[in-house]
């Protein structure tokens, strides 16, 4: 049976993945869309939503986030684990 999955990527590897959902693919969009807001604004600012400072390093890597709602019929396997 396929399940949503919430998966943050780096590059071509999954890094995170939260699911399976409890909600439907409308709601993951809403959420994927605000955390891509997010993520553009950590790095172009170089501030979290907090206002700290972000290291560069970590800010050369965000650039490098991307977030997708997913079917899937297991769940997704993070990189290097």
């Amino acid at each position: 049976m396929m399940k949503l999955w919430f998966i943050l990527y780096s590059g071509t590897h999954a890094v995170g993945v939260w699911g399976p959902l409890p909600y439907d693919m409308e709601e993951c969009m809403r959420r994927a869309h605000d955390r891509r807001v997010e993520i553009d604004l950590v790095t172009t600012l170089g501030v979290g939503t907090d206002g700290e400072e972000i290291p560069e390093d970590v800010v050369t890597e965000m650039k490098r986030w991307t977030v997708s709602c997913e079917y899937r019929d297991k769940k997704p396997v993070i990189h290097g684990r």
